[in-house]
């Protein structure tokens, strides 16, 4: 790991990102519930009507906090292993920390599309933006990794 010569201490800026994505997916969980809870008294919906997830589909008019909620799994599962392997091989470098940030501003921006005006176009551009960044990311490190 890269550490200052005087105290010791590793470089955690890379971390920053992955914590700022965690934030991220903690507020769009409150978010989730809020919007949730709050429809289901308006609609009187109980809770043992929504088991699965189709039944909030049909049940529930706005399931976009739900459906952001989940997709904040699927991409980020990539992100996370990859930021903790840069950290801990003491990679990290302006490059990854930009790479990382980026992807952390595609995910918000995702994000935002989603929960608001959720335009599908909109939202697909900054998938698939955040997409190249992640693949871009995974290989640098990919080729690091075997040139140890």
């Amino acid at each position: 790991m890269q550490a200052d010569p005087a105290t010791g201490a590793t470089d955690l800026s890379v971390l920053q990102p992955m914590l700022a994505l965690v934030a991220l997916h903690f507020a769009v969980l409150i978010r989730m519930y809020l919007a949730r809870i709050g429809e289901m008294n308006r609609e009187r919906v109980h809770s043992e009507q929504l088991r699965l997830r189709a039944d909030s589909a049909k049940r529930l008019r706005d399931t976009r906090a739900a459906d952001h909620y989940a997709n904040l799994a699927e991409l980020p599962l990539l992100f996370y292993p990859a930021v903790m392997l840069i950290w801990l091989l003491g990679f990290t470098d302006p490059i990854y920390l930009a790479l990382a940030w980026g992807f952390f501003a595609a995910r918000l921006a995702h994000a935002v599309i989603h929960l608001s005006v959720n335009r599908v176009l909109w939202r697909f551009l900054t998938f698939i933006f955040g997409a190249g960044l992640l693949a871009v990311l995974w290989s640098r490190l990919a080729i690091q990794m075997l040139n140890i």
